[in-house]
């Protein structure tokens, strides 16, 4: 008869590894999205933005005023999934900052 590993009860913040000791998660704090969303508005104004990817920092300050995380890639005024992306079109990458969501400190 096959034997399962079980887990002991672990504290908040601990998460087993697969095959390992747990592992402590640091604690996640909000991140305060308004110099990221500013810092996009500037780019609006800024005539040597190229026009085929307003839409897109567009779709990126919304994200960012509803609260909700941002995507990693932005493409026709919506967040897409990179490997669903068209890339023959503008692509605009938010890369891993998350204004909104919450990071580890």
């Amino acid at each position: 008869m096959p034997r399962h590993r079980k887990f002991p009860q672990l504290q908040p913040g601990i998460t087993p590894a697969l095959n390992g000791p747990p592992v402590l998660v640091p604690p996640m704090e909000p991140v305060d999205p308004t110099p990221r969303i500013n810092e996009l508005k500037a780019m609006l104004e800024d005539p040597e933005t190229d026009p085929e990817q307003i839409c897109n920092i567009r779709a990126v300050i919304a994200d960012l005023e509803a609260g909700r995380p941002t995507h990693l890639c932005y493409q026709d005024g919506k967040g897409v999934d990179v490997t669903a992306s068209d890339w023959f079109k503008p692509l605009w990458i938010e890369s891993a900052k998350s204004y909104s969501g919450w990071v580890a400190h």
